[in-house]
């Protein structure tokens, strides 16, 4: 018995396999997702499934999603920024994104790689967490430190260090500085490694903190609409969120708003700027 097929409670797998084993018969379908005890084979191959599956759901959502927020500022924000974006530079950030997806769709990998061999502390019912109170303060602990995680490696590795910047590339992403080159499409418009490492938190936070797992589910679909949200410059959060009004400054300044939910690090670290009337003008007088 492989050590990566020693857990299957709580795997991705769990919600799709199931069809999959449908589809192929009980043998080869548990086979070739990873979910029986057929060794190690099996489990590399079940990695494999689960990353194309989520590689089609990321590309999948990016543009169902998209062109969902792009129909609604339309609707709704017909002067907004968001809605002048050039369909050429429009069509290069759907490239840019492409690109990136094989390696973002990793970090679900990663955590499911951290399950099976044990070092994940999640956990399967709210009991198992120290019930309803213990639960949310983990929540909430889990939250902080993916909060704290991104924040660190946005500032430090991302913008501070030269050779994060060199290696990581995140100024690929800062070429939209202007708030006509700035909507949903950009959202996922990093270098492949950039936009991996600012994920990652996700999978490394549950080694420490003791979460249910389908709050880091929920978390992950959290971080993919907070990306798109952040990137439409309608609908501005006031503090301590890090809305699109707080985070268009970080892309006109390539500085300041590091934080990816919450201002709080920001707030910490001497990193914030909040949003002055001359600083985000260009919104609608609706969005504001």
């Amino acid at each position: 018995k492989s050590h990566l097929g020693a857990e299957r409670i709580g795997d991705v797998m769990e919600v799709y396999g199931p069809l999959i084993e449908m589809a192929l018969g009980p043998q080869v379908g548990t086979f070739v997702t990873g979910t029986g005890e057929h060794g190690l084979l099996s489990d590399l191959c079940g990695l494999v499934v689960s990353w194309g599956l989520s590689f089609c759901l990321a590309v999948l959502f990016y543009h169902g999603a998209s062109v969902l927020i792009s129909a609604y500022t339309q609707r709704y924000h017909p002067n907004a920024p968001c809605n002048k974006v050039s369909p050429k530079l429009q069509e290069y950030m759907v490239k840019v994104s492409h690109r990136a997806f094989p390696l973002y769709v990793t970090v679900v990998s990663f955590g499911e790689v951290f399950r099976k061999l044990g070092w994940s502390r999640h956990c399967e019912s709210i009991e198992d967490c120290g019930g309803w109170a213990g639960t949310a303060l983990n929540c909430i602990a889990y939250f902080l430190c993916v909060e704290l995680l991104i924040f660190l490696d946005h500032y430090y590795l991302l913008h501070k260090f030269e050779w994060g910047k060199r290696v990581m590339k995140h100024s690929e992403h800062h070429v939209y500085k202007k708030a006509d080159e700035l909507n949903a499409w950009s959202a996922y418009a990093f270098a492949p490694q950039d936009g991996w490492s600012q994920g990652l938190p996700l999978a490394l936070v549950t080694c420490v903190v003791r979460v249910p797992l389908p709050f880091v589910f929920f978390m992950e679909a959290a971080t993919a609409v907070w990306t798109l949200y952040i990137h439409t410059d309608v609908r501005p959060l006031p503090w301590p969120f890090m809305g699109c009004n707080y985070h268009y400054l970080h892309h006109k300044y390539n500085w300041y708003n590091f934080g990816f939910m919450t201002c709080l690090f920001d707030t910490l670290f001497g990193t914030i700027k909040h949003p002055a009337p001359s600083d985000y003008s260009h919104m609608p007088a609706k969005s504001q």
